[in-house]
């Protein structure tokens, strides 16, 4: 009977925490791992193959090689193309779009899309002749970051919206945010208009 009562104890108790856990949020504890944002008004030309990036005044970054692991997309339609990295940590998944010049998420410059997940401020950047304005969402649930890198710059009447994704573990030692950003940067300052 002793025996019988502990079981019966032991499964209530192992039912309880099962049923705790299932209440359990599954908001992360701690806010992502913040990106060293670039400046308001930041320019850079496009890097050597392997150049280190400066980040900020202590901070730099070697960049990878653009070899041939790197793509190039061309849009001949809107007139411009860039290339982007397909293998590697940091290697993006990307889309891009354009935007009508009177779409209500515009704000000076700056698509606006979610923003309560905004990651610091928009920033207007010069990427090899060509400014855009970056801005970063970034949403986590257990531990993962899913982070969106908006770069758009205006294209005659319209803009171009070249949006980065990338899911990551939200551990500093094992994703650095400020080296992905400064990657971003390179595929960005890859991006020309055709002649």
């Amino acid at each position: 009977m002793k025996s019988t009562s502990l079981l019966a104890l032991g499964g209530s108790l192992g039912l309880l925490v099962l049923l705790g856990l299932g209440c359990q949020s599954n908001q992360p504890t701690s806010e992502p791992t913040p990106a060293v944002q670039p400046s308001a008004s930041t320019t850079v030309e496009t890097p050597s193959s392997t150049s280190p990036v400066a980040i900020n005044a202590s901070t730099t970054v070697a960049l990878p090689a653009i070899d041939n692991t790197w793509k190039t997309y061309e849009n001949k339609a809107l007139g411009f193309s860039f290339q982007w990295p397909t293998k590697g940590k940091y290697a993006p998944q990307w889309n891009e779009e354009t935007v009508k010049t009177d779409d209500s998420r515009l704000k000076d410059g700056c698509l606006i899309v979610q923003p309560l997940l905004m990651h610091g401020e928009p920033a207007h950047v010069t990427l090899n002749g060509t400014e855009f304005c970056h801005t970063i969402t970034i949403e986590g649930t257990a531990g993962t970051a899913h982070r969106s890198d908006d770069y758009l710059t205006k294209n005659g009447g319209q803009y171009i919206l070249i949006t980065f994704t990338k899911a990551y573990v939200d551990d500093a030692s094992k994703f650095d945010t400020a080296a992905y950003g400064a990657h971003l940067d390179q595929i960005v300052s890859t991006f020309a208009y055709q002649k």
